[in-house]
């Protein structure tokens, strides 16, 4: 996913598209929140890594078959600024990110986009701002991530080429073998896009 400023965007579309193809793909561009580490002066929205708060009825979530996810950040909702955004968001509570990074199997179980089935290897878990909560060690077997304190920042952003928005939009109904066969797809756009953050 590419992030940047509208202007930005769209000028780096206007260079390597024509008007009417870059036009359609400004279009499609949606405003999200990006996360970085927080400096000194940074209002916190969360954190990556550390130790999760979990409901105390809520088990530590585990990819069957494959073993427990690794606990990757906590968003506190509250924070987020929701206004600027158009998805719905819980107003108050937490957003728990869980993810199997490979550190029980030395990556051989792989989370894809386009794999329903490895789906459960990636979860997020809502804790509502009113729920008791404990705070629960890491599995064994594996190694928490750094404790990295977090601030927010609205952005536009770009989605991935062959996400089905962009599909719909450029190539509909074109077989998911030729999913890269539509204009946003050429490699001198891709480069360009995935070589800069805009601002």
């Amino acid at each position: 996913m590419t992030h940047g400023s509208p202007d930005a965007l769209r000028a780096l579309a206007l260079q390597h598209l024509s008007p009417d193809i870059a036009g359609k793909w400004v279009g499609l561009l949606r405003p999200g929140v990006r996360l970085e580490a927080a400096a000194g002066s940074d209002d916190g929205v969360g954190r990556l890594g550390g130790l999760p708060s979990l409901p105390v009825d809520v088990e530590w979530p585990v990819w069957n078959e494959h073993g427990p996810l690794s606990f990757v950040a906590s968003i506190d909702c509250a924070r987020l600024p929701t206004a600027a955004l158009d998805i719905d968001l819980p107003e108050a509570g937490a957003l728990l990110f869980f993810y199997f990074d490979g550190q029980l199997d030395d990556g051989d179980a792989l989370v894809l986009a386009e794999d329903r089935a490895s789906w459960a290897g990636a979860r997020v878990l809502y804790v509502a701002a009113d729920e008791k909560v404990a705070e629960c060690g890491t599995p064994a077997g594996l190694k928490p991530y750094p404790m990295v304190p977090l601030a927010a920042r609205v952005e536009m952003t770009a989605t991935e080429p062959w996400h089905p928005s962009v599909r719909a939009a450029f190539a509909p109904g074109a077989p998911l073998r030729n999913r890269y066969d539509h204009p946003v797809c050429s490699q001198e756009f891709l480069d360009a896009l995935w070589g800069s953050t805009t601002r």
